[in-house]
């Protein structure tokens, strides 16, 4: 019999590059997108989407793909936040970014 449980590792990857690809649609639609963060808000996302897939199909660059755009996202974000005048949504998105990085390169290690 087989188990029940199952690998989530992939689930953070695609939640994360999911928060991504629906804010930047989002404020793209509602025309609020800043013009320099909607093709690196899209790839990011779209490379933590890549990343979940890696990871089911067990491969180890799943979590170093999902740890680089984490990581950059993290930094990014950050640096967005201590910027501008809107800091709550720059500084959730950048501790998203580097949880998700330092989830992923545990995993990374792991294996």
């Amino acid at each position: 019999r087989e188990s029940a449980v199952r690998d989530t590792s992939a689930d953070v990857n695609f939640f994360g590059g999911s928060v991504l690809l629906g804010g930047e649609l989002g404020s793209f639609l509602l025309g609020k997108a800043k013009p320099g963060f909607v093709k690196p808000g899209i790839a990011l996302g779209a490379g933590l989407i890549a990343s979940g897939y890696y990871i089911n199909k067990n491969q180890k660059l799943g979590n170093g793909l999902g740890a680089s755009c984490g990581l950059f996202l993290g930094v990014t974000m950050a640096r967005e936040a201590l910027n501008s005048r809107y800091k709550i949504i720059p500084a959730c998105l950048g501790a998203m970014g580097f949880l998700i990085a330092t989830f992923n390169f545990s995993q990374f290690n792991k294996t």
